[in-house]
Parts: C-alpha cells; structure tokens; sequence
C-alpha cells in the first residue's frame, strides 16, 4: 500500500492523500542484490539479450508513437473538486 501511494507521490505536493508523509519504503538497499539466492530451476523462456533486444524496440516504438501522435490528449485530474491524481 505504502509503495504504490510512494510511487504516485511527487515533488510538486500532487499526491492521493498525505497518509504516507513522513513514511518511508523499504527497497533492500541493505541487501548484496549481486548474490544468487533463487536456488530453484528458472523457466526461461528467452534468452536474456533476445529479451533486451525486444523491450528496448518495443519502448522505441511506442515512444515514437506517442512523439508523433497528432492529438494531445490530457487526462483530468480534477472531478468536481476531487483531486485524481
């Protein structure tokens, strides 16, 4: 709960509600993230470098799609007074 309200709380006091102020996340900066701890078998289905190669495109395309896109469309974020987002 704590993490989505962090993850939508930004700079500017835009934020759902302030019942995170003052809380803080915890995202396992205290942990060795370069240690192998799954032990199990992993169903890789592709090859890493396949999978970067695939995201990276997909971002692109539709970051040009969205650069190119001929009507700008902006989301409320007020509804009778009510902050959205």
């Amino acid at each position: 709960m704590i993490a989505l309200q962090q993850l939508s709380h930004f700079p500017d006091n835009m934020h759902h509600s302030k019942i995170i102020d003052g809380m803080t996340v915890d995202i396992g900066t205290d942990i060795d993230w370069t240690l192998l701890r799954f032990l199990g078998k992993r169903n890789v289905l592709l090859d890493g470098e396949v999978w970067i190669n695939y995201a990276r495109d997909a971002y692109y395309k539709t970051a040009t799609a969205a650069a190119s896109a001929t009507e700008l469309i902006i989301p409320k974020t007020e509804k009778r007074k009510e902050i959205l987002c």
